[in-house]
């Protein structure tokens, strides 16, 4: 990558392998959650996310190695974690669908960071319960 002045960027024909290689990755949505309950969406049941500006209900479904979305108000809307931030990344307030290639290498750099931050948040270990020894009952 190689800042070329007036707010571009170049990216060679490696760089943009490496993009797609993490793209590729990023799909399994692991920072997924953490995105939407940050950018204000509110929890309404297990695996449905719900937001006002603008309105949308998203069911989040775990398959083999990713998550997927669907907005049940709009059925072009749906995919995996980088789908989900490309539709969202051309104008705040507006879901656009598309696959432009600015839109892919911004939210391939949103969903890395958000991939950090999950797997940075610590998750205290489960204590293994005690085991409780009995007395023998002599004769």
């Amino acid at each position: 990558m190689e800042d070329i002045g007036n707010g571009f960027t170049a990216y060679t024909l490696e760089d943009l392998g490496i993009l797609v290689t993490e793209a590729e990755r990023l799909r399994s949505g692991v920072g997924f959650e953490h995105y939407l309950r940050d950018e204000g969406y509110k929890k309404k049941s297990e695996f449905v996310y719900i937001h006002s500006e603008p309105e949308q209900i998203i069911e989040l479904t775990q398959n083999k190695n990713q998550i997927t979305y669907a907005n049940n108000l709009d059925r072009n809307d749906k995919g995996n974690f980088i789908n989900f931030l490309q539709n969202r990344h051309l104008e705040v307030g507006r879901i656009i669908p598309n696959e432009k290639i600015h839109t892919f290498l911004s939210a391939v750099q949103v969903a890395l960071q958000y991939e950090q931050k999950a797997h940075s948040i610590k998750i205290s270990p489960v204590k293994p319960p005690m085991k409780i020894k009995r007395k023998s009952k002599g004769l």
